[in-house]
């Protein structure tokens, strides 16, 4: 199910509410590991976009047990929206 879009101010909300989401950073695995994003309570999942483009329906499945909220994000927000891994779970959102 694809959700809007939902702002970085509205994600840190979340994060800083504790709210039970997770969170898809698309980045590669060199920009994930030098450029950390406090989490907090949220669950952090580094699947870069290239691995999501090379097999997108294994990305979805590897993602299809999550019950919690999806939200993906990448460093600028562009790279998130158009890809599959939005749709997973019910207020899936990058």
């Amino acid at each position: 199910m694809l959700t809007p879009s939902i702002s970085a101010t509205q994600l840190e909300h979340e994060i800083r509410t504790g709210e039970p989401v997770v969170i898809v950073d698309v980045r590669e695995p060199d920009a994930f590991a030098h450029w950390p994003l406090d989490a907090g309570a949220a669950a952090m999942i580094n699947i870069p976009l290239s691995r999501i483009e090379g097999d997108p329906q294994g990305t979805l499945a590897a993602l299809g047990g999550v019950s919690r909220p999806i939200r993906t994000m990448c460093a600028r927000g562009n790279a998130a929206q158009p890809h599959p891994v939005n749709g997973i779970s019910q207020g899936a959102a990058n």
